[in-house]
């Protein structure tokens, strides 16, 4: 693109005068960490379906290895979570924070504020997630359980073995990206911004998954 002359005269002139800056620039970034929690969990549900395959081969050759699914669906499920609580942390700062005494419990009710979809389905899930699998996984007490059937051998094995499961992390999953995809195909007008600058962000994952 050709200037014009009156813009070169523009370009080229000099600034006049002293520019002084005194004290401090504070730099301020934000990561969003709502993304980046629900990216582990996806690549966590890849290991977990690929240690389930590990142990059905390792069962066939009398070979036991329990870590292979426990370990990625323990972060898988732990990852599902922090998305959520994550995504209560930025929503809470649009539409206001959610008095209740339960985690799950705050993140529906941010969810009402700002979603426009039926948010009734997702509380018994939200209250699975946070109350049966993440809170047990990441606050752990040190107490013996009743054993369960462990998914593959027939014989029962510790309950966190038989909890932390594909299955469990595929339901996980599922739940924080109907979440995640509500949020941007159907926000309320406190959160229309969020959405369409999330949208993308969110769509990709998906696919990806």
């Amino acid at each position: 693109m050709t200037e014009s002359g009156e813009e070169r005269k523009v370009t080229k002139r000099q600034l006049e005068g002293e520019v002084n800056v005194e004290g401090s620039l504070e730099l301020r970034l934000r990561t969003r960490l709502v993304l980046h929690w629900a990216d582990i969990a996806m690549d966590q549900e890849r290991l977990v379906r690929d240690g389930r395959a590990e142990l059905e081969r390792g069962h066939e050759a009398g070979d036991y290895r329990p870590k292979a699914e426990f370990h990625p669906a323990l972060i898988a499920v732990a990852a599902c979570a922090h998305s959520l609580d994550a995504l209560y942390g930025e929503f809470a700062q649009l539409v206001g924070p959610v008095e209740a005494s339960k985690r799950w419990a705050q993140i529906v009710g941010i969810l009402e504020l700002a979603v426009e979809r039926d948010i009734e389905p997702w509380r018994p899930r939200l209250e699975t997630l946070f109350a049966d699998l993440r809170n047990p996984a990441v606050h752990p007490k040190a107490e013996a359980k009743e054993a369960l059937p462990r998914p593959v051998f027939e014989a029962n094995a510790p309950a966190e073995y038989a909890i932390y499961t594909v299955d469990t992390v595929r339901e996980s999953v599922d739940l924080l990206l109907e979440i995640l995809s509500a949020c941007v195909e159907a926000p309320k007008p406190p959160v229309v911004t969020w959405a369409n600058d999330t949208r993308a962000l969110v769509d990709s994952p998906q696919r990806r998954r």
